[in-house]
């Protein structure tokens, strides 16, 4: 979920250039009634089992059409770094009947210098918009963090981040939370730590809360695919992120955002998972920055195809890569000679041909749709973006998971 930071490389032409670039008791007074005395029953042997088993099956028809009558609750991610929300976006969010927010409160990333985790500064959360629409607080957490930090201090870790969360969320906001998220793009070397941790962090949340509270975590597709390798996190439940699919700093990479072919390909490998799956979509777009070496410089983030077609100074080749002809600028920007440009793109057609083909797996599998389906991310201009002004249209995407 998280959006890589890329630092450029060192490279020969970078001189000239600057600023290159996730029951109870009767109560006092209370009269005792008289002791009704009812005649026993005599119920055949074979009565009582049948009943059990009619309530039984009753109760399986009601949960299941419950279910099917659309008990899903649509989300967003918010990755920003302020949570304001006007009456447009309220009236927005509440026409595509939107229910929960995961908010992306900090990040906390390994210090090489300092030898110990970095915290990034904390979400500002304006106004109460818990009033209308539920929080589910999100921490996106580096995978070195669990490489270079020793066992030992994983307690403390935990209680750092509930200390934050409440910090940011406030007293009341975090006495109402139910739910909270850690994103970590974990690797099978370091599963027993972050493991250990999720644990803990488990633990003392329900300590802090006086109650259970639903931990969840995210999962990437290679990770559902090859389940037996990646191992399951010990949480209640995982959202599978369906977007950054294959590796950005590779030139040849057709689409690193989304690739409906290799979200096709895991799906076939993919079989039932143990615990309950969540599924988050992509709406945003970027340029990935190469040079004439063909070395990552940067991502520009939201650009469309529409930005990039007729701009001076740029030729487009094969696929989605442009080739800069004439030093130009893409809003800040500055491109040289020689620079190349891919556009990793997600279209509404190709999300919605994604969330079909999910859903048909699931189907297969014999699995329920996701119970929160999120789009990542809410943010008015990406939507206007994507949607080409015309926010309303993500019902499709959402319905095309609930069906």
């Amino acid at each position: 979920m998280h959006l890589p930071a890329i630092q450029a490389p060192s490279r020969r032409r970078t001189q000239a250039r600057s600023g290159r670039a996730r029951g109870s008791r009767p109560g006092p007074g209370d009269r005792a009634l008289p002791r009704l005395q009812l005649p026993r029953l005599q119920l055949p042997r074979l009565l009582l089992p049948l009943l059990l088993l009619a309530l039984l099956l009753g109760g399986c028809r009601r949960s299941a059409s419950s279910s099917a009558s659309g008990a899903s609750a649509r989300s967003f991610y918010l990755w920003r770094g302020e949570l304001t929300l006007d009456a447009r976006d309220r009236s927005t969010l509440e026409a595509l009947k939107v229910k929960r927010l995961y908010l992306r409160v900090f990040d906390v990333t390994w210090s090489a210098r300092r030898k110990r985790p970095d915290q990034t500064p904390s979400l500002r959360i304006t106004g109460t918009p818990e009033d209308w629409v539920e929080l589910v607080p999100v921490v996106f957490i580096t995978p070195d963090v669990f490489r270079d930090l020793g066992p030992g201090r994983l307690p403390w870790l935990a209680g750092h981040l509930l200390d934050q969360i409440a910090a940011v969320l406030g007293p009341t906001r975090f006495r109402r939370t139910r739910e909270l998220q850690i994103d970590c793009d974990w690797y099978p070397t370091i599963r027993g730590p972050y493991f250990g941790f999720l644990r803990e962090l488990s633990r003392q949340a329900a300590a802090r809360a006086g109650r259970r509270l639903v931990l969840s975590a995210t999962l990437r597709l290679h990770q559902l695919a090859d389940r037996d390798a990646a191992g399951m996190p010990p949480t209640d439940r995982v959202t599978l992120m369906l977007y950054s699919l294959t590796p950005v700093r590779r030139f040849g990479t057709q689409n690193a955002l989304l690739d409906p072919g290799v979200v096709e390909a895991y799906l076939r490998r993919a079989g039932p998972y143990p615990l309950p799956v969540d599924v988050a979509l992509g709406l945003f777009s970027w340029a990935a920055h190469f040079n004439a070496d063909r070395e990552l410089l940067g991502l520009i983030r939201e650009v469309r195809a529409a930005d990039l077609d007729g701009l001076a100074g740029l030729q487009k080749e094969k696929g989605a890569v442009y080739r800069v002809t004439g030093e130009t600028r893409l809003g800040p920007h500055k491109l040289l000679v020689g620079d190349r440009l891919r556009l990793d793109e997600q279209r509404l057609e190709d999300v919605l041909t994604v969330a079909r083909m999910l859903r048909a797996r699931l189907r297969q599998l014999g699995l329920r749709p996701p119970e929160h389906p999120i789009l990542f991310h809410y943010d008015p201009e990406v939507i206007r973006r994507f949607t080409g002004g015309r926010p309303l249209e993500l019902r499709a995407v959402y319905q095309a998971l609930e069906e």
